[in-house]
C-alpha cells in the first residue's frame, strides 16, 4: 500500500501499487504524487529530529532518566540512522548522571 495522506492519494487517485502498475496516469498525476512522497518523507525526517529533541529537552532538564528512554527509543527506531553513534555517547552519558552519587 503506498501513502493515503496527500491530496491526490486522498481524492481515490493512485492508492496502492496495483493501481500504479494496472493505470495510466497524467504526468501531472504521477508528479503530484512524487511531490506527496517526497512531503511525507520529509515530515519523516523532522519526526526522527523530534524523538531526539525530546531527549535534549529532558537532558536540559536534568531529567536524564527520561532522557535515557527518549534516545533508546530513538536508537530502536533508527538503529543505523546517521546519528546513532552520537546518540549512543548522549546514552552513556545519561546512564552516568542518573546513578546516584
Amino acid at each position: 500500500m503506498l501513502f493515503r495522506s496527500g491530496p491526490l492519494l486522498k481524492s481515490g487517485g493512485i492508492h496502492n501499487e496495483s493501481s500504479l502498475e494496472k493505470e495510466q496516469f497524467s504526468d501531472d498525476s504521477y508528479n503530484k504524487l512524487i511531490s506527496e512522497c517526497r512531503d511525507i518523507l520529509a515530515r519523516e525526517r523532522e519526526i526522527k529530529k523530534l524523538e531526539s529533541i525530546i531527549g535534549d529537552c529532558y537532558y536540559k532538564l536534568e531529567e536524564y532518566g527520561k532522557a535515557l528512554l527518549a534516545y533508546e527509543n530513538y536508537l530502536k527506531n533508527y538503529p543505523d540512522d546517521e546519528y546513532a553513534d552520537f546518540i549512543r555517547k548522549k546514552i552513556h552519558n545519561c546512564r552516568i548522571l542518573s546513578k546516584p552519587r
